[in-house]
């Protein structure tokens, strides 16, 4: 009777520690629900749990660790797949996979933006931004992510290969699978490559071999996951335990302290640049459309003119007409249109220059080329993305401004990469005509 019961338990156990991976798999590949790594960790932790219990149910019926010792080879497939799934396939930390686009230009941008072979360069960057605007998620995320992500194969390398039990193999098989990892992601294009990854993920793991192989931890694990008997020394756990506890409280305190500190920045910023606008239109009656600001693309203008009686008071203190506000240098890049029509002034633009539309669906990001630059200047002016569905692409408008040098004919390239993998998407080629007067026009060619 004990026996089947040990059975069905071990059985259902099982059932939902499958059903838990399948789904994990399943929105990880089909990207139908977008999960974060505290999902991730989550569905994969909850799936271990069953499996474990799965095992032990298991093992109670078999009378043998046997279960228990195929359960951590699962467990550490399951952290493998993690593993690899965040460091070269998480579109969310900029990770493209295995898909390879390369070209000169892809890969200087990839050196000179996401490599570094300069120890502590990006580990002293992040601890210097403590005190920062900086996002408390990216700083913890960095450090301690990299710092925690190989601290499991202490758990399971000295478990699972007996070789792995010497310290010297251990270091050795660590710094060989971080490089392995690095050299990935430079070949790939994905994520950065960047020595202060070894250093935290190697430290890390050390860190916890080292802790792992106090005797009474070695004691309690063995018999935890491999449900051996060893002898315990209960006041040793307990400091232990006690020691642990610290640890994550201290952690716990700095994550409220540095988000105390970045509320505290953030409201000194929006004191000292964020302003309180308001615009008064004194005007009685509409007048002829008027012109009265214009920036490198667009002159825009007020519809029913007038620009002498509409003003803009700033803090409920200064007034300024709506002509001077832009001569103001304490209000320099402060103040936009956006800010103005935000605040209700009402404004239409007529663009300087003849511009090429690009649309669809994507995240991309354009490169242009142009075969004379003597002749035209081309610049990506606007950029408008629309997402009315998580679950669905999003829908991209890009303006490009020709800007007139002389006159002549050339050809231009304009090229869409996607945003995550750097693969191109489209190109399109025009012919360009500038007149004497300056005047552009453009072919499809």
């Amino acid at each position: 009777m004990k026996k089947k019961i040990n059975l069905t338990l071990s059985i259902l156990f099982y059932i939902f520690a499958l059903l838990g991976i399948l789904f994990y798999v399943t929105i990880e590949f089909t990207k139908t629900i977008m999960l974060s790594e505290l999902g991730r960790l989550f569905f994969l932790g909850t799936s271990c749990i069953f499996l474990y219990f799965g095992a032990f149910f298991l093992s109670k019926k078999r009378k043998n660790n046997q279960p228990m010792k195929i359960n951590l080879w699962i467990f550490f497939f399951m952290y493998l797949l993690l593993l690899i799934t965040l460091t070269l396939f998480d579109p969310m930390w900029g990770r493209n996979g295995l898909s390879i686009s390369w070209s000169f230009e892809t890969f200087k941008q990839y050196l000179d933006t996401r490599f570094n072979i300069i120890p502590f360069t990006t580990i002293f960057g992040y601890l210097k931004s403590f005190d920062s605007l900086y996002a408390t998620r990216t700083i913890f995320y960095n450090l301690l992510g990299n710092f925690v992500a190989f601290m499991p194969m202490a758990f399971f390398l000295p478990l699972l290969f007996p070789k792995q039990k010497k310290w010297k193999n251990f270091v050795l098989t660590i710094v060989f699978m971080v490089l392995g990892i690095e050299l990935t992601q430079l070949i790939t294009l994905s994520g950065s490559c960047d020595i202060d990854d070894l250093i935290l993920n190697v430290s890390g793991a050390c860190l916890f071999y080292g802790f792992l192989n106090i005797p009474t931890i070695s004691a309690f694990i063995k018999n935890i996951f491999l449900l051996e008997k060893q002898k315990l020394s209960k006041k040793e756990l307990l400091k232990i335990l006690g020691f642990v506890v610290v640890i994550v409280g201290f952690l716990f305190g700095l994550v409220i302290l540095r988000d105390h500190k970045y509320q505290k920045n953030l409201e000194e910023y929006q004191q000292t640049y964020a302003l309180d606008i308001e615009v008064i239109d004194k005007r009685k009656e509409c007048g002829v459309a008027e012109a009265f600001y214009e920036d490198e693309y667009y002159i825009y203008s007020l519809p029913c003119g007038k620009s002498d009686e509409v003003y803009v008071k700033i803090k409920k203190e200064k007034t300024y007409s709506i002509k001077e506000i832009w001569n103001q240098e304490e209000f320099k890049d402060r103040i936009t249109i956006d800010t103005l029509k935000d605040a209700g002034l009402d404004v239409t633009k007529e663009r300087k220059y003849q511009a090429i539309e690009v649309s669809g669906k994507g995240n991309v990001s354009p490169s242009i080329s142009i075969s004379d630059p003597k002749i035209i200047k081309v610049e990506e002016g606007e950029h408008f993305l629309t997402i009315q569905d998580s679950s669905e692409e999003p829908f991209y408008e890009l303006y490009f401004f020709l800007i007139p040098l002389k006159e002549g004919k050339t050809e231009v390239e304009i090229r869409l990469n996607d945003m995550e993998s750097n693969r191109k998407i489209s190109s399109k080629r025009y012919l360009v005509t500038v007149d004497e007067q300056l005047h552009v026009l453009y072919e499809e060619i």
